[in-house]
């Protein structure tokens, strides 16, 4: 989610997040980008989507996330899309005071 908020970009109408890459979603935090195995990803992002959270154009039913387009992935959260700033604001403040502390 940390990534998803620091490295989305909002929709014109603000109702989605935009990730134009898979590699964004493969690093465990914003400051190490340490890898995280296809298989841990697939888990997280299943369970985001339990949760509530949808991922058009990306593909979470096979073995590792694929994008189905070229196109962005679209990040949207229907029950309540104000959710995707709380997300943006709180991933870009964890960033900043992780950046303080490095």
């Amino acid at each position: 989610m940390m990534n998803m908020g620091f490295h989305g970009k909002f929709s014109d109408d603000k109702n989605a997040l935009l990730m134009d890459s898979i590699e964004t979603l493969a690093s465990l935090n914003c400051v190490s980008y340490q890898k995280i195995p296809d298989s841990r990803k697939i888990e997280c992002l299943r369970f985001l989507t339990d949760c509530g959270l949808c991922f058009d154009g990306l593909d979470i039913n096979g073995k590792k996330p694929e994008m189905v387009t070229p196109e962005p992935i679209i990040i949207t959260y229907p029950a309540n899309p104000a959710m995707l700033a709380g997300m943006k604001v709180m991933a870009v403040a964890q960033h900043d005071v992780q950046g303080v502390l490095i």
